[in-house]
């Protein structure tokens, strides 16, 4: 049986919006626990929430969610050590992880199940004029994946492999919430 877990990257200080996006009310709860209760429903079989700038808020939100919360004491080194401390959170009993960002509301259980059926041992989104996240990551990339340095995701991994990687379009992608105009527009 081919296990798949989740990680919810969220350990961001969200500067550019002015307050903690992870607890923007989408759809009558905070954006962290929509985006955990989405990936709950899907077909993955763990789901774990880095968290950093606002740990110890966004820890409280969840509390009543069955996900594991991983504290990122290295947050402001940049994405790639949240994505680091989710696949040492689950890397060791999973098969697979799907990545998620916690700033694009508009993800599905539809979509995170698609991108574990393409069938690559990679997947990644596409929408507007580029791909990334959600992204999809088989085992044997997972040392790759700690190995990523600064603010970066997949997008070099997805590269570094293009034969490897399924595509899933999701046009909605484009819309992650970064400034209070896109919290606006969503």
């Amino acid at each position: 049986m081919h296990l798949c877990g989740a990680v919810i990257l969220a350990a961001g200080a969200s500067s550019r919006m002015g307050v903690a996006k992870q607890l923007l009310p989408f759809e009558g709860q905070p954006l962290i626990v929509h985006i955990a209760r989405i990936a709950l429903v899907s077909e993955v079989s763990s789901v774990a929430i880095v968290l950093g700038a606002h740990a110890e808020v966004c820890a409280m939100a969840v509390a009543d969610l069955p996900v594991r919360v991983v504290n990122n004491p290295h947050w402001q080194e940049g994405m790639a050590s949240s994505i680091r401390a989710g696949v040492d959170a689950l890397g060791s009993e999973v098969d697979s992880l799907v990545i998620l960002l916690c700033d694009q509301p508009q993800i599905s259980p539809a979509l995170i199940n698609a991108l574990i059926s393409t069938g690559h041992p990679l997947a990644a989104c596409r929408y507007g004029q580029t791909v990334g996240p959600p992204v999809f990551i088989s085992r044997p990339f997972f040392e790759e994946l700690r190995g990523l340095q600064g603010d970066t995701g997949a997008k070099s991994l997805l590269k570094a492999h293009a034969e490897k990687v399924g595509w899933v379009d999701f046009p909605a992608g484009a819309n992650d919430l970064d400034t209070p105009a896109d919290y606006a527009r969503v």
